[in-house]
């Protein structure tokens, strides 16, 4: 009898050291040296708004709290969305609010947004910008004019809004959609009068 009761009560502390060990293993996918090894691929735009991620990214904020990151440059925000929907990235760490919407309409909870920048006048998003050499002084002298913008339909669509505030129609000039890295370039070189970036 009493080899009986050894041989149960070995079984007992054998079944618990095995659970135990079976419970580190499961839990060991949680561990933060395996979070480390995950990549997590974030999309970008080149404006000021996204130099968070710089910093952080700068500062190894993200490895820091156990993340990898994988930063993918893009041109405009219906790129980012489609890269988001399909799969190619798994965050974005700006977009414009009209693609957000557009993608929210048409496939209604497939993101989550976690803040929302605001246009105002006392915080602006957006500038128009002139050449220092050009004689234009006012945005009313923008009539027949080339003017440069972001691509995709944010720009294209607030551009006329705003220009509408000092008379101008969009008949009165041409916006052409250019990535951002040629706005300054073109404006030096005078291929554009202007740029709203």
């Amino acid at each position: 009898m009493k080899n009986f009761r050894k041989l149960g009560t070995t079984v007992v502390i054998i079944g618990v050291i095995i659970f135990i060990f079976s419970g580190i293993i499961i839990l060991r996918p949680w561990h933060s040296d395996t979070i480390a090894q995950e990549t997590v691929r974030v999309a970008y735009l080149p404006i000021y708004v996204d130099l968070p991620l710089f910093v952080a990214e700068k500062n190894k904020l993200f490895e820091k709290r156990g993340l990898k990151v994988e930063l993918t440059r893009f041109q405009s925000s219906p790129d980012m969305a489609a890269a988001l929907l399909s799969g190619d990235v798994d965050a974005i760490a700006s977009i414009a609010t009209s693609s957000a919407l557009s993608v929210e309409s048409r496939d209604p909870g497939k993101f989550k947004v976690f803040l929302v920048d605001a246009e105002t006048p006392e915080n602006p998003l957006s500038s128009l910008l002139i050449s220092s050499t050009s004689n234009i002084s006012n945005p009313i002298e923008l009539k027949d004019a080339t003017i440069a913008s972001f691509p995709g339909p944010t720009a294209s669509l607030f551009a006329p809004l705003a220009f509408k505030k000092y008379g101008l129609n969009k008949q009165d000039y041409q916006i052409q959609e250019m990535s951002i890295g040629n706005h300054i370039t073109a404006l030096e070189t005078g291929r554009v009068d202007a740029v709203v970036t």
